[in-house]
């Protein structure tokens, strides 16, 4: 076909065209007007592992470790043991099982970084979701660098400390959490807390 051709069929059926279009693109404005946004939160961990001993060997060692504990991490954030007080503290009207759905958790090959996102229709819920995942969980096994044995004391019950129970508690520590309210006591114990002040 040459152009000719092509602007006597266009010449012809113009109005198809114009209409096509116009249908496709009212559909398309319909769909994306009819579709409900989703917000993502979306935080980055860093994994370390410190050493007294300052030489290259040690050095090499102790991100090679880290990189192989990245993974388990990344497996350890969408399950129950971290999801479900976050959806008891956030109130949601969801179980850890379903909220999975809404995070997501990855490294990139070969480094020490933990992706986390969470998502949702409502973006000030996404925030405190990737939030709670994030710094609770993170701050005791992976900043704070928990092992097992070790003694922890969580101020403060609320969405992150109890997931800072919790990962102290899977890192084998024996944890303390502190709360001015008293009520609190029980969700505490329940998500690890050995004693209650």
């Amino acid at each position: 076909m040459e152009l000719r051709e092509y602007i006597r069929i266009f010449h012809k059926s113009w109005i198809l065209i114009v209409a096509a279009t116009l249908l496709g693109l009212g559909l398309g404005a319909v769909a994306s007007l009819a579709a409900t946004p989703q917000y993502e939160a979306r935080t980055q961990l860093y994994v370390s592992v410190q050493s007294d001993v300052g030489s290259t060997g040690d050095l090499v060692q102790g991100t090679n470790y880290a990189r192989q504990i990245v993974g388990s991490y990344v497996d350890v954030v969408r399950t129950g043991i971290v999801l479900d007080p976050v959806a008891e503290q956030l109130q949601l009207d969801i179980t850890g099982a379903e909220l999975a759905s809404y995070v997501t958790a990855s490294s990139p090959t070969n480094t020490v970084l933990i992706n986390i996102t969470a998502s949702s229709p409502d973006p000030e819920q996404a925030a405190l979701i990737g939030c709670a995942v994030s710094t609770g969980y993170c701050a005791s096994c992976v900043l704070g660098e928990v092992r097992e044995g070790d003694r922890v004391m969580v101020i403060g019950v609320g969405g992150i400390g109890v997931n800072a129970i919790q990962g102290a508690k899977l890192a084998g520590a024996t944890v303390l959490a502190v709360d001015m309210n008293p009520e609190k006591e029980a969700v505490a114990r329940d998500f690890g807390a050995d004693a209650y002040l």
